[in-house]
């Protein structure tokens, strides 16, 4: 059984995707590659470059933030993997390792078989709230009127608003909380990034594929990337307690930083880009983090040469 898959989710910018996947050269990691739907370019030129650590899936979404299509891909990939790993990593064609190979493989050996996740409790008080507070019903047609039209556009908004009227009146009768609750599922968030273990990913594919009344009721949430495979890691330990040899406590915590404090700019809930002015802060994070995000040739290339340079 090998150490580590690869499970990269890419949408653009194949010259970096390439390169991020060179960083895995080793014999104990394979590398799966999910290609946005929308990126027929790059699927063309990736299947090229398969060889017998590099897959790519034939299966593809288009995956939309804030959507369940967004949790597709992984399982798609792990439908396509051999199952041969004890982890399973899921990264950004736009992440970049912070530390070496040897270094990544050294430590999950010695986390086996623990899982790597943030694991958020639900309360009404935090981030989640939003995400299980209403069903994202109208999520296509918002999509659609969106791309049509900009931001601040006055028909936007007149388009938008009966969505919005129904949906406001919809969540006062049902809301996924109060559903998910029913089935007796506790309720769990985090980043949308994770390595899990190979019976914890085995179990939620499992699931996933028996389309069960909690899995239908999950993909109509908010952002179910940031709080499905939470959810299912914790369920997971919850029901297989007694089998395992550590408990919700022992999970490790998140190792994929995603750069959105970036100083002199708002949050607005995308990660920024690591530029090289932020190389020192990037060997900080490198004490406590795998990968960072995000990067883009495009924006600032010399940043991963000298990442490059560093990491050995």
């Amino acid at each position: 059984m090998k150490t580590l898959a690869i499970f990269l989710l890419a949408h653009k910018n194949l010259e970096q995707v390439l390169r991020l996947i060179n960083k895995f050269n080793n014999p104990e990691i394979d590398v799966y590659v999910h290609c946005d739907k929308r990126w027929k370019e790059g699927y063309n030129a990736l299947l090229s470059f398969q060889n017998d650590r590099i897959f790519v899936c034939p299966t593809r979404h288009e995956a939309d933030l804030d959507s369940w299509d967004l949790v597709k891909p992984p399982l798609e990939l792990y439908k396509f993997c051999n199952k041969n790993y004890k982890y399973y990593a899921l990264i950004s064609g736009q992440d970049y390792p912070l530390v070496s190979v040897d270094t990544l493989l050294n430590n999950l050996k010695s986390f086996y078989p623990k899982p790597i996740i943030d694991c958020v409790h639900y309360d009404d008080a935090e981030w989640m709230y939003y995400k299980f507070n209403r069903y994202n019903v109208f999520k296509h047609w918002s999509n659609k009127i969106n791309k049509k039209f900009k931001k601040d556009n006055f028909f936007r908004k007149m388009l938008k608003a009966p969505f919005l009227l129904v949906d406001k009146i919809y969540c006062r009768i049902k809301t996924p909380k109060k559903d998910l609750n029913k089935l007796g599922m506790e309720l769990y968030g985090g980043s949308a990034w994770w390595i899990l273990p190979n019976d914890v990913l085995n179990y939620i594919y499992k699931e996933y594929e028996s389309n069960a009344k909690y899995i239908k009721i999950y993909s109509k949430t908010h952002t179910p990337e940031e709080h499905f495979y939470q959810t299912m890691t914790m369920r997971y330990i919850s029901l297989h307690q007694k089998e395992l040899s550590y408990t919700p406590n022992d999970i490790i915590s998140l190792k994929t930083f995603p750069y959105f404090n970036k100083e002199g700019f708002a949050f607005n809930g995308h990660p920024h880009i690591f530029t090289i002015n932020e190389f020192d802060y990037l060997k900080e994070l490198s004490q406590n983090y795998y990968f960072a995000r995000k990067f883009d040739i495009n924006v600032d290339a010399k940043i991963l040469d000298f990442l490059d340079n560093y990491v050995k």
